[in-house]
C-alpha cells in the first residue's frame, strides 16, 4: 500500500546548486521511488523553492512548521547504487527532463555553450574560445547565473558542446543530451576533484578538463593572498590533490578554486572537443 502522506525534511543543508539538485533532491526522489510515496509533505527554507514547487510528489511546508514525527531524508551520493550495482543518477536525469523540458530535445542543434559565472572563475578569454569552437558549430557566450532556472536548462538541452568553468552550474548536465561534449576549465592549481566526470560518465555524456594557465586574485586580501604565497613556496610544482581535498586544508583549496579571472588554452580546448567528438 502507498503512503501518500509522508512528511519529511532534508538532514544536511544544500548549500549550493550541485549540493541542492545532485544530492538532495535526487535523496528525496530516491525515498519517493524506493518508499512507493505519492507524495512527500516537505518541510524547506531553503533558496531553491521554485524548483521544489514544480516537484509533483513535493508539497512544500515552511520549516518552521516542522512537526515533531518528521523522517529526516538525506542528500544521496552522486554516485549512488542500487541493489544490483547500477548507478541510480540516469532515473533520475530523466524523472527531471520530463518535468522540466516542455519541449522535444533538438538532437541535431549545433550550439555550443561558453558558460560564464557571474563573480569568480570568469573565463578572462572567452573570445579566444568563441573563435576556436566556430568550427564545431555555433557558439553563445552566456552568463548562465544571471537566467532563470527553466533558460538554463533550455540552453544545456539544446548545447552540442558546454564549456564551463568547475563550479556547481555543471550540474545542470543532469538535463544534457546523450553524448553530450562537456569541458570543465579548473583554475590554475585546483585539480583532483572529478565528481563532474564520474556524474557525466553514468548519464552517457562525454567529458574532459583542462587547467587554466592563468588565474587573478587581485580582489583577495593581504591575508590570502599571503597564505596563496605560502602554499605556492612549499610546493612550487603542484600543490599535492591530498592537501586540497583535505578538509584541514579548506582555506587553501577555496583560494585556488575562486579565482576572479581564468584563462585556459583555446586550442587545447578545440583539440579535446575533437578527440570526444570522433570518438562518438
Amino acid at each position: 500500500m502507498k503512503s501518500t502522506h509522508v512528511k519529511c525534511y532534508s538532514q544536511g543543508y544544500a548549500d549550493n546548486f550541485y549540493h541542492f539538485l545532485a544530492q538532495q533532491l535526487h535523496g528525496l526522489y530516491l525515498y519517493s521511488v524506493d518508499n512507493s510515496c505519492d507524495l512527500l509533505n516537505f518541510y524547506y527554507d531553503g533558496p531553491y523553492v521554485k524548483i521544489i514547487d514544480k516537484i509533483p510528489f513535493l508539497k512544500r511546508y515552511p520549516l518552521d512548521a516542522q512537526p515533531e514525527n518528521c523522517v529526516a531524508i538525506k542528500p544521496i551520493s552522486t554516485l549512488a547504487r542500487n541493489s544490483k550495482r547500477k548507478p541510480r543518477l540516469l532515473g533520475y536525469s530523466n524523472y527531471l527532463k520530463k518535468i522540466f523540458l516542455t519541449e522535444p530535445i533538438d538532437a541535431s542543434s549545433k550550439n555550443i555553450l561558453i558558460a560564464q559565472r557571474a563573480n569568480n572563475r570568469i573565463i578572462k578569454n572567452d573570445d579566444e574560445l568563441f573563435c576556436e569552437l566556430k568550427k564545431f558549430g555555433t557558439p553563445h557566450i552566456v552568463t548562465t547565473e544571471a537566467l532563470p532556472f527553466l533558460a538554463q536548462v533550455e540552453l544545456i538541452q539544446n548545447a552540442k558542446i558546454v564549456v564551463a568553468a568547475h563550479g556547481a552550474g555543471l550540474a545542470h548536465m543532469l538535463f544534457a543530451k546523450p553524448n553530450t561534449v562537456f569541458i570543465e576549465i579548473y583554475s590554475k592549481g585546483f585539480h583532483g576533484i572529478y565528481l563532474y566526470r564520474d556524474m557525466a560518465k553514468m548519464l552517457g555524456l562525454k567529458w574532459d578538463c583542462i587547467e587554466a594557465n592563468y588565474s587573478s586574485w587581485e580582489y583577495y586580501s593581504d591575508e590570502d593572498i599571503s597564505i596563496l604565497s605560502d602554499y605556492s613556496l612549499k610546493y612550487p610544482d603542484k600543490i599535492p590533490s591530498e592537501i586540497l581535498l583535505s578538509a584541514k586544508h579548506k582555506r587553501i583549496r577555496r583560494l585556488i578554486r575562486d579565482a576572479r579571472y581564468i584563462k585556459c588554452d583555446a586550442v587545447e580546448v578545440g583539440s579535446k572537443i575533437a578527440r570526444l567528438l570522433e570518438a562518438s
